[in-house]
């Protein structure tokens, strides 16, 4: 399937791996957002342009921070070749099978 799915069988596998994928998302939302007002702020430091450098990295890094909880949560991946039935092995029905 791809994306994000938690889990609900309740071994303690499981639940480190949701741990794990939700600090994933937690991490990759956070971090392009944090190093936009660093950065930001550094250049409106440097170049004394108020909050021109910060608004503008914070909005870019936003968005870029969107983009990758979009892509970390498989809404943008179509069907791979990987998920298609290679075998050409049509035991699994007609919408199983691709090209039998």
């Amino acid at each position: 399937m791809g994306g994000i799915e938690l889990s609900k069988k309740p071994n303690s596998m499981n639940k480190i791996k949701n741990i794990a994928l939700l600090t994933q998302l937690g991490f990759s939302m956070a971090l392009p957002i944090v190093a936009g007002v660093y950065i930001g702020s550094r250049l409106d430091n440097y170049f004394n342009t108020a909050p021109l450098f910060l608004l503008v990295l914070l909005f870019i890094f936003s968005i870029s921070s969107f983009v990758t909880l979009f892509k970390l949560s498989g809404v943008s991946k179509t069907k791979k070749r990987s998920d298609v039935n290679v075998n050409n092995d049509c035991s699994g029905g007609k919408d199983n099978c691709d090209g039998c």
